[in-house]
């Protein structure tokens, strides 16, 4: 199911849908509300004049291109937009939207704690995702009941399951990179039972060899695969990815069941509060290489790729730590530096295939 065949089927039944931009939010809560959450995640491509010409040349493509996007009215059918306080950028955009583009529909704001890590994090989400949860329910008419959310809450730990063990069995699937990629990322916009049964009918597809893809094993990191022929270069030249931080899927994923932690909007605190280390919410860098050298242990990878979006700051700070890290552990590591596009850059090529082949 497209993007557009999701809009138009929850507008049949008259619910709402919403605009998201990345990257941190409860999903479970608009699914309990019967919202569509539709993320905005820069779509590639080059820029048309517009005020993202006002934003300096130096912030990130997510958010230049999404400025460019809500401009030329690619948000003009959705009932709302809802802006997760994660980077500076992001919410720069979230006071520039109205302001340059006169977006007049509901605007809506969750706020992060800026230290994921202390102990307070926890209950100030609680905070955050009640209000939010309540502000939607108001706005749209819908009844914020603790059983339907529990429910959303039960689909979408199958939804991670299902995630969680197609990148665990990748070498079994018969699909390409690009295609789990893009399975992967229906996530962002499908309703909830639609993205699962795609994910179910994959998992039933694997092959029952040891193996299908073979090659040396590597661990992608990043924001957002774009652009998505950087996945058909790692193919071609013979890599495997079995290991997924990028914010746009891994890095969504609780690394613990938060299962009977409290009622149900404890839970979703507590799921957003245990995600892995993610530099667009002022995570700590050393618990961020933490968690990248023990996901390339427990997956067998090879080697780590770095992949950043050009000018994204928190990445960028990350990156002596985990180098320094790399080197320390002796973890091969390949830095890359991209825009939001739909070209991959004939040197990224070359270094990709330099890269694999240092690994075989």
């Amino acid at each position: 199911m497209k993007r557009q065949d999701a809009i138009d089927l929850h507008r049949q039944q008259d619910l709402p849908t919403l605009a998201v931009l990345p990257i941190h939010y409860p999903r479970e809560v608009l699914e309990a509300l019967d919202i569509l959450g539709l993320e905005l995640w820069g779509p590639p491509g080059p820029l048309p004049d517009g005020p993202s010409e006002r934003i300096q040349a130096y912030v990130c493509s997510l958010v230049r291109n999404a400025m460019s996007f809500i401009d030329a009215g690619g948000i003009d059918a959705v009932d709302g937009i809802l802006f997760p306080n994660t980077c500076d950028s992001m919410m720069g955009l979230a006071s520039l939207v109205p302001d340059l583009v006169g977006y007049e529909a509901p605007v809506f704001h969750l706020h992060l704690p800026r230290i994921p890590e202390h102990h307070a994090a926890t209950q100030f989400l609680r905070t955050e995702v009640e209000r939010l949860w309540r502000a939607l329910a108001e706005q749209y008419g819908r009844e914020p009941d603790l059983d339907r959310l529990d429910q959303a809450l039960q689909t979408r730990r199958a939804i991670e399951l299902a995630h969680r063990e197609l990148r665990e069995t990748r070498r079994r699937l018969r699909m390409g990179e690009r295609d789990l990629m893009e399975l992967l990322r229906g996530d962002s916009y499908l309703p909830a039972a639609v993205h699962l049964n795609d994910l179910q009918k994959a998992l039933k597809s694997r092959t029952k060899k040891k193996e299908h893809h073979t090659g040396p094993g590597i661990v992608l990191s990043g924001i957002v695969p774009e652009p998505m022929a950087l996945l058909d270069a790692f193919e071609e030249a013979g890599a495997v990815v079995v290991g997924d931080d990028y914010g746009s899927t891994g890095r969504r994923l609780p690394l613990r069941d938060q299962e009977g932690w409290g009622d149900p909007l404890d839970q979703v605190a507590r799921r957003m509060a245990d995600r892995p280390p993610c530099a667009t919410t002022s995570a700590d860098s050393h618990a961020r290489m933490d968690y990248l050298a023990g996901l390339v242990r427990r997956t067998g990878a090879a080697g780590l790729v770095i992949h950043t979006v050009r000018f994204c700051e928190p990445e960028l700070f990350d990156l002596p730590a985990i180098k320094d890290r790399c080197e320390r552990d002796g973890i091969p590591v390949l830095f890359l530096d991209t825009e939001v596009e739909r070209e991959l850059p004939g040197a990224l090529l070359t270094r990709v295939e330099a890269f694999v082949e240092m690994l075989s």
